[in-house]
């Protein structure tokens, strides 16, 4: 069996890499340690976040580029989201212990990875989140204004009156 490889995948990885030729006055192009974002404006550290990377990956793409803990994809979805959606742990463990702020910000939709990971049914993670200074009562005070923001576009006055004015005949 000492043939000649015709899988078409495993020829890309068996060739040499090939440099890129650059022509009289070009210089090479520049090398940047900046992660680039995929399409959806993901980092690494996003995709070890949302897949559940052990802790040891987790910490090395922080400690390659310490700032992706802070940058949002296209949808507004920070690292500490999608490990919350997950229900990763000892991602979110990592993630709160270099960024803590990050337990409070907002996806595009308003959600907090709290908010994520109690759709989920996340507790521990729940309870990691809960445990920061001043989360608990800024949790209740989201409640509390959300509670306000429906009491007032749900008030039962205004529903006689439309309805009144708009189906009952004059």
């Amino acid at each position: 069996m000492g043939g000649a490889c015709s899988n078409p995948v495993a020829l890309v990885f068996l060739k040499k890499p090939q440099r890129p030729r650059l022509g009289r006055g070009h210089c090479h192009p520049k090398r940047t340690t900046t992660p680039v974002p995929s399409r959806q404006g993901w980092l690494p550290l996003h995709n070890a976040a949302r897949w559940g990377a052990p802790k040891n990956v987790v910490a090395a793409a922080l400690d390659a580029y310490p700032d992706a803990a802070k940058i949002g994809s296209r949808g507004g979805y920070e690292p500490l989201h999608l490990a919350a959606m997950g229900g990763h742990l000892a991602t979110c463990e990592a993630l709160v212990a270099v960024y803590p702020e990050g337990a409070f910000k907002k996806d595009n939709n308003g959600r907090t990875p709290l908010a994520e990971s109690r759709e989920g049914g996340h507790k521990e993670i729940e309870e990691l989140i809960l445990s920061l200074p001043g989360a608990r009562e800024m949790d209740e005070a989201e409640k509390a204004m959300r509670a306000a923001e429906l009491d007032a576009l749900m008030r039962p006055d205004d529903m006689d009156v439309c309805f009144n004015q708009f189906f009952l005949p004059a």
